[in-house]
């Protein structure tokens, strides 16, 4: 007999003469079965070993990688409430200056505004190994980190 992957297939097979009712009845039981077997693995399976596209980083290591991959449902929930906010905190450190610096050269060359800028972009530039050990402590308080015994030295 041939492949049949759909319920389709399996009707018209019935309609053709080629299985009875009871057969019939009996492969479309044992595909639902099939399918829910197979939809709970995968559900399971690849959705606590892939880590998510919102969660990747480029410059990511390989073990942080692995702990995002890990990561519970409300766990990646904060993770992307924490990048959103990382995310607002580059925009405003480099986007203020660029305002900063237009104003500043749009009509008058003012100190004040040149300065301020360059306060910014300093300030985001302090910031970075500041927010980099805050992301690393949080991937070390995930479940999966903990059971693993990671610090924040090994990511």
């Amino acid at each position: 007999m041939e492949d049949i992957t759909s319920e389709q297939q399996l009707k018209q097979l019935l309609e053709e003469g080629k299985i009875s009712e009871s057969e019939y009845q009996e492969l479309l039981a044992a595909m639902k079965k099939s399918h829910t077997v197979n939809m709970q693995k995968s559900a399971t399976k690849e959705s606590d070993t892939i880590m998510n596209w919102y969660l990747w980083s480029p410059f990511q290591s390989e073990t942080s990688k692995e702990i995002c991959a890990h990561m519970t449902r409300d766990e990646k929930r904060v993770a992307t409430i924490r990048s959103g906010l990382l995310g607002l905190w580059i925009a405003g450190c480099f986007s203020s200056p660029i305002i900063l610096l237009s104003i500043a050269f749009g009509r008058k060359r003012s100190a004040i505004a040149i300065g301020i800028a360059v306060i910014f972009l300093i300030t985001f530039f302090i910031s970075i190994p500041i927010i980099r050990k805050w992301n690393k402590n949080f991937l070390c308080s995930t479940n999966w980190a903990k059971s693993k015994d990671y610090t924040a030295e090994d990511i």
